[in-house]
């Protein structure tokens, strides 16, 4: 094999590398939310009045909810706008 034979062989790997990959965008963001879980009041299994218990989240409570979002795009033209 020559040595052009090879820096072709070598472009067309990174080629079809380039082309097959994935490509994806992804926003990351946190929102905080308020919510219960009254279940936790009057179930047995949850409301056990020992170090286990977690009959507190029968009541509001706060959260910081964190959520990554991703998409794959297919190609530069913008798929979707983000605003």
């Amino acid at each position: 094999m020559t040595e052009d034979n090879i820096k072709q062989a070598q472009q067309d790997n990174r080629t079809r590398s380039k082309e097959s990959a994935k490509r994806m965008i992804w926003v990351t963001f946190r929102r905080e939310g308020i919510h219960k879980y009254p279940a936790a009041l009057t179930d047995p299994k949850l409301n056990t009045n020992d170090e286990y218990d977690v009959s507190f989240l029968g009541y509001p409570h706060r959260h910081i909810f964190h959520f990554r979002v991703a998409i794959e795009v297919f190609h530069n033209d913008r798929d979707i706008e983000f605003i």
